[in-house]
């Protein structure tokens, strides 16, 4: 259910910034490699962790425009905090 939720979270988000097809797809691909690796505590600390940064991006998206590597890369941010931990 995690797993469901949290892709239906990133494909929102994608469409609500207007990300191109190939941060989409490096997106996409770090969230399943990070699966694998982390397990189903990933998906969950993925949904709380971008509930909290989805408002930021979103604001940085309306000043700024360039939220499109930084959407790319933040499974990669989120799986070393977590591996930490």
């Amino acid at each position: 259910m995690f797993l469901l939720i949290a892709a239906l979270f990133s494909i929102l988000l994608a469409l609500k910034l207007n990300i191109g097809e190939k941060n989409i797809l490096i997106h996409f691909l770090l969230n399943v490699f990070f699966l694998f690796w982390l397990g189903e505590r990933y998906a969950i600390f993925y949904l709380l962790s971008m509930f909290f940064t989805s408002p930021i991006l979103i604001s940085l998206q309306r000043k700024w425009g360039g939220t499109q590597q930084l959407y790319a890369f933040v499974p990669m941010l989120l799986a070393c905090v977590l591996w930490i931990v």
